[in-house]
């Protein structure tokens, strides 16, 4: 009896100063009905062990070993070490039926299915309910989750469950990933570009931190520390850092090289001879609707090293804001010259059908120094783009826009419209009632106009208003329209007073809250709201997003031949078909 005692002594003070897991409080603090029944991933097969009820939920335990409750204790902490766990068991006691280990809070089917697999149940041997998670497989995911142990038993309240948990403390090292000097990861992982001599940080996590770098170029160690510094006699070669810390094994980063970065530069572009074409009113930056032809074809050539990609961008005419240029097509022409002389030619055709389409373009060449941060041509002049004013017809691009003034019976109807040239008001622009003509400014009955407003985004687009206070059943019967002209062409609207507004007041189903809001409909081309596809434009110092990768294939010129113009001014001495 006494070397039993002494063995279980031992045994204790053994678990106590491994390290492997700590104990506190006297049992399991668990808590009922923290999942229900069969919800989680279920332990094959059901315990065997046979026990009586004595009125109250079962004691749980995570522990190391499989004793029983009076000669256990539960562990509020396991340390685990990647790439293995430990082996652990939960025990309880009567009238406990079924025992579940599951990851908490790791919010993952596989781990779940993981631990369902390597968990074993050793109820018939032990003599009291009892499941053993074998060892599997872990790694940083698994630090700091919460191992629970869910029993369920039979209650007053038919199946019911406690769970009790252990927070998993894993001691594991990431393979370390070079960083360049914005601590930004190279291209595809694998490539650098930059000025020499270039900064390399070599970045690893770990629990305890990683204490101890080392550098290696083509196999050699070179230097010790997180950061190193790369001369230009080193370009192009193989370069790797290791990590290590005072528990885990050193790991190894993947081969990085760094070469030689040459700033894009603008070579040329054909705008020039673009704003020359017929498609342009002579001398100017008009384009009219009514051209047969409204499809432009900009080109812009570039060079540097890596080989920069060409970005096209879209200035709306009172707006700083760059946005991605609507390309329909883009092409890419690669010139192969001797080294660092590789030229890139992107095409952007845009497709002028809508006054929305005005604005400044231009293009900008730009080659990735890593994976997310990239440099950009600074050689760029106001004739490196060009400016189109499109120029028509009226033309109404939106359904009428309705807003009901709360608690009132006060309507007003928006209609948005765009020409250049703008209409010549009153003659220019009016509502029509029932045949009467209504002039901006004015009043006929309980129908009023306000005077012409200018979009701010689009200065060739417009809206009048038309309120109709206070509104009657009789007004929905009302044959509305609205007319605009220019020098070039007009268009008539029809409203459907009765469709947009409704029967009546009367039936109105509305709630309260649904009345106290203006309504409005749907618009199908907002005129106040860019209406151009705005995909991702980055800030100034993020990654140009293109509109269109280019293909890789060479781009097929059609017949016509431009003559190039150096970006910056200044001819070049070739011509280039495009």
């Amino acid at each position: 009896m006494v070397v039993h005692l002494l063995n279980l002594v031992t045994l204790f003070a053994l678990y106590c100063t491994t390290g492997v897991a700590q104990y506190q409080g006297n049992w399991g603090q668990g808590y009922p009905a923290a999942v229900t029944y069969g919800q989680n991933v279920q332990v094959p097969g059901e315990s065997n062990y046979q026990g009586t009820t004595n009125g109250r939920a079962p004691r749980a335990y995570i522990a190391m070993e499989a004793f029983p409750m009076d000669r256990n204790m539960h562990h509020q902490k396991l340390s685990w070490r990647e790439p293995f766990s430990f082996p652990v068991y939960c025990i309880s006691e009567a009238p406990a039926n079924q025992l579940v280990f599951s990851c908490l809070d790791c919010n993952s089917t596989e781990i779940n299915q993981a631990i369902m697999e390597a968990t074993e149940d050793r109820s018939g041997a032990a003599g009291f309910p009892a499941v053993r998670l074998n060892s599997l497989r872990i790694d940083n995911n698994w630090h700091n989750k919460r191992l629970g142990c869910t029993v369920f038993y039979e209650g007053s309240q038919g199946t019911e469950n406690v769970t009790v948990m252990s927070l998993l403390d894993v001691q594991y090292l990431t393979q370390p990933i070079v960083l360049n000097d914005k601590f930004s990861p190279g291209v595809g992982n694998s490539s650098f570009y930059s000025t020499f001599p270039a900064t390399l940080h070599c970045k690893a996590l770990g629990n305890p931190p990683p204490t101890q770098y080392v550098w290696y170029v083509k196999g050699q160690r070179s230097s010790d520390g997180p950061m190193t510094s790369i001369p230009n006699t080193l370009r192009r070669e193989g370069i790797q850092c290791e990590a290590s810390s005072s528990v885990m094994p050193a790991k190894m980063s993947k081969v990085v090289t760094v070469d030689e970065l040459r700033v894009p530069q603008l070579t040329g572009h054909n705008f020039r001879d673009v704003k020359a074409s017929s498609v342009f009113e002579p001398n100017s930056n008009r384009l009219n609707l009514d051209h047969r032809d409204h499809r432009l074809s900009l080109l812009c050539q570039a060079r540097g090293y890596p080989l920069p990609r060409i970005f096209w961008f879209h200035r709306l005419a009172n707006s700083n804001e760059a946005l991605n240029a609507s390309c329909e097509e883009a092409g890419r022409s690669t010139v192969h010259q001797p080294p660092g002389k590789d030229e890139v030619v992107s095409s952007c055709s845009l497709l002028f059908d809508s006054y929305f389409k005005s604005g400044f373009y231009w293009c900008r060449a730009c080659a990735a120094r890593s994976a997310n941060d990239w440099v950009c041509n600074a050689n760029f002049s106001p004739n490196d783009g060009i400016q189109v004013d499109v120029t028509g017809p009226p033309v109404v691009y939106d359904e009428p826009l309705l807003q009901q003034i709360p608690n009132t019976n006060e309507v007003r109807i928006r209609m948005s419209f765009c020409s250049d040239p703008p209409p010549d008001v009153p003659n220019g622009m009016y509502w029509i009632i029932d045949g009467q003509r209504l002039n901006a400014g004015e009043r006929m009955d309980n129908f009023v106009t306000d005077q012409l407003s200018q979009n701010i985004s689009y200065p060739a687009c417009y809206s009048s208003v038309l309120t109709i206070n206070p509104l009657n059943d009789a007004d929905r019967r009302k044959n509305v329209e609205f007319y605009v002209k220019n020098q070039v062409g007009q268009t008539t609207k029809a409203v459907n007073l009765a469709a947009l507004i409704g029967v009546s007041f009367a039936d109105d189903k509305r709630t309260k809250q649904q009345k106290a809001a203006p309504k409005q409909q749907k618009k199908k081309y907002p005129i106040n709201i860019i209406p151009e596809v705005v995909r991702g434009v980055p800030q100034k110092e993020r990654s140009p997003v293109a509109v269109a990768s280019p293909p890789t294939d060479f781009y097929k010129p059609p017949e016509v031949n431009y003559t190039w113009q150096h970006g910056g001014g200044g001819r070049m001495s070739k011509e280039v078909a495009v």
